[in-house]
């Protein structure tokens, strides 16, 4: 094959055409491609070689990657697959990249292959992309459907539950400020959250409104909401001063309704050293008392106690162990300081003790509070 015209003098054979016919990442093995291509006799018929030869290195990775030894060649491959615009390779990717153990990377990078993957024509990641869209405060529902909708016209059956919970909840959000206007106090809490999503833009408008709705829940005794409200001007946000005078009856009530989000956030309230309101033992009450009905801030909380010894006795043991599933369960502390982490690893001296009695909280949170009182009249055990 040959081309006419100017570039004919450049590239007699043609390898320009023959190259643009490539997917993408191709051109980073541009000199192998090279080599092949000017051994060809007939370019498009090797490229099409090239690109037929991705599906069975796709399986090759697919097999070695659960393997070891193997798992760290059959990443590069996968990774190598999905540059050349393989649908299925990137979406085994950013399945890899979220959960497995051979490609580090963050959640970002994880979206960013599903996205790709799901754009290319895979159904699997369409539907996977759809039911993420679906999730958080303000879900993303048109375009969910828009990919549940790529999905079932490839061929891909199983969709009409997920349609139909999609038009479910299309429903419940139309009529949300309806609920909340008619004064039922989880819709005006509900609202509130979705005014206020952290992963938007801050509005102080939108913020004020949620501010406002937390408040009229609040006041009808909604516990969360009190919690959210007391929390929020305790520590400020994003269009909202911290006033942690005005939080205080808030937090109060959260607590007297049980809220494990509002005793944590007052336990990190009366923590804090030379604050009017600060008062040590009882911030270590709360932190027990929300870690053991499993908050993740609550528990992040006490670990930071048991180690700094506030509030009562320093156990370094238990701090350790409380870390641990602190970082198992999350929250919004837990996210904001990963830096803390290596402070509460444990040494070969303490792994032991820290393993048993992590072992021991994990099986009964709710015994937690007897659990640290017994080690609190033990010296031995705080380490």
């Amino acid at each position: 094959m040959q081309l006419g015209g100017a570039d004919a003098d450049e590239d007699p054979k043609g390898y320009g055409l023959a190259l643009q016919r490539l997917t993408p990442s191709l051109q980073q093995e541009q000199a192998r491609q090279h080599e092949v291509l000017q051994a060809a006799a007939d370019l498009l018929a090797a490229v099409d070689t090239e690109i037929a030869l991705q599906e069975t290195l796709l399986q090759d990775a697919l097999r070695d990657i659960t393997n070891p030894r193997l798992r760290k060649q059959a990443a590069l491959v996968l990774i190598r697959i999905a540059n050349n615009g393989h649908a299925a390779a990137a979406y085994r990717l950013s399945l890899e990249v979220a959960f497995g153990k051979s490609i580090a990377g963050a959640q970002d990078d994880a979206d960013h292959w599903l996205r790709l993957a799901a754009r290319w024509g895979d159904p699997a990641a369409q539907v996977s992309l759809a039911r993420q869209l679906m999730k958080g405060l303000n879900p993303a529902l048109d375009e969910a459907e828009k990919w549940l909708l790529q999905a079932q016209a490839s061929g891909v059956r199983g969709q009409e539950s997920l349609l139909a919970d999609l038009r479910t909840k299309r429903d419940e959000l139309a009529a949300l400020p309806g609920r909340a206007e008619s004064g039922e106090a989880a819709a005006q809490r509900q609202l509130a959250q979705q005014l206020m999503d952290p992963t938007d833009p801050t509005d102080p408008q939108r913020v004020a409104q949620g501010m406002a709705w937390l408040q009229r829940a609040a006041e009808q005794g909604d516990a969360a909401a009190a919690a959210e409200l007391g929390h929020a001007l305790a520590f400020g946000r994003p269009g909202v001063a911290p006033d942690p005078l005005a939080a205080r009856p808030w937090l109060d009530q959260a607590v007297q309704g049980g809220s494990a989000h509002g005793q944590a956030a007052l336990a990190q309230l009366l923590a804090v050293p030379g604050a009017t309101q600060s008062d040590a033992a009882r911030a270590l009450e709360l932190a027990i008392e929300s870690a053991a009905n499993r908050s993740g801030n609550g528990l992040f909380l006490l670990a930071t106690f048991l180690h700094a010894g506030v509030g009562g006795s320093r156990d370094v043991v238990a701090a350790k162990a409380v870390m641990h599933l602190a970082q198992v369960v999350g929250g919004e502390l837990v996210r904001q300081h990963p830096d803390i982490w290596p402070q509460y690893q444990p040494t070969p001296d303490e792994h032991l003790p820290v393993q048993i009695l992590r072992n021991q909280i994990n099986d009964n949170l709710r015994g937690m509070p007897e659990l640290l009182a017994r080690r609190g009249e033990t010296p031995a055990a705080s380490g």
